[in-house]
C-alpha cells in the first residue's frame, strides 16, 4: 500500500509520501505460541508487500517562505501508525469454521493473534544530524492502531526516513491457544498523518 499526501495546506507546500507495503512471514507457529520471531518478508498472498521489509517516509514539505532554506523550513513532523486486521484461514476464507480470531467488542473476548513490531534503528537522510528509530508497537488482530514512527515538529522530519523490519528480532507473533492448524493471513493497515507526533 502506498499512501500519498500531496495536498497544499495554507502556508505550506506539502510533499509527504509513505511507502509502506510490507510483508511479514512468521513461518510455522504452534497454537498458543508466544513471540515467534519473524522468518522473512514474503507473505502468503499475491499482494504481500515488499520482500525487503522497508518502511520509508519522504518528507519534503517546506514553509512557503523564500527567505528560508528548505532544511530550515521543513521539519513539520508526522506520525505513522499500523493496525493489524483479522486473521483469516487460507483454506477457509469464508470463516465457516471459526478461523477468524480477533478481540470481540464488549465483555466477552476471543483470543487474538498479537504481532509486536519492535523498536528498529532508523536512518534519516536530512541536512540535520537526526536519525529516527521506530517505536515499539503491540498490534492485536482487529484491535486499535498503534504508532510505529513519529516526529515532533522541529525534530528533524525533513528528508527521507527508512525503517527496516527485516531482521528476525524486528517483529514477533503470538498465536491464540485455540487456533486450528492451517495457514492464516491478515492485513496490516499503515496510516500516515501529516500532524506532528505526540512523542512521550
Amino acid at each position: 500500500m502506498n499512501i500519498n499526501e500531496n495536498t497544499v495546506l495554507p502556508g505550506f507546500i506539502a510533499w509527504l509520501i509513505c511507502s509502506c507495503n510490507l510483508g511479514f512471514n512468521f513461518g510455522t507457529i504452534r497454537p498458543g505460541g508466544i513471540n515467534k520471531a519473524l522468518k522473512d518478508n514474503v507473505g502468503l498472498t499475491d499482494d504481500n508487500g515488499n520482500s525487503e521489509g522497508v518502511l520509508q517516509v519522504t518528507d519534503y514539505r517546506t514553509a512557503d517562505d523564500a527567505s528560508q532554506p528548505d532544511s530550515a523550513a521543513g521539519n513539520l513532523g508526522y506520525t505513522v501508525t499500523a493496525q493489524l486486521g483479522e486473521f483469516i484461514g487460507k483454506a477457509d476464507p469464508d470463516l465457516t469454521s471459526g478461523s477468524k480470531f480477533t478481540t470481540a467488542a464488549g465483555t466477552t473476548a476471543t483470543p487474538a493473534f498479537v504481532m509486536t513490531l519492535n523498536q528498529v534503528t532508523g536512518n534519516t537522510t536530512v541536512t540535520g544530524p537526526v536519525d529516527k528509530d521506530s517505536t515499539q508497537a503491540t498490534l492485536e488482530a482487529g484491535g486499535p492502531e498503534a504508532k510505529v514512527l513519529g516526529f515532533n515538529a522541529d525534530e528533524g522530519s525533513y528528508g527521507q526516513t527508512t525503517i527496516n523490519y527485516k531482521a528476525a528480532n524486528a517483529a514477533s507473533l503470538t498465536a491464540p491457544i485455540n487456533v486450528t492448524a492451517g495457514s492464516y493471513d491478515a492485513s496490516v493497515t499503515w496510516t500516515l498523518n501529516a500532524a506532528a507526533s505526540s512523542n512521550e
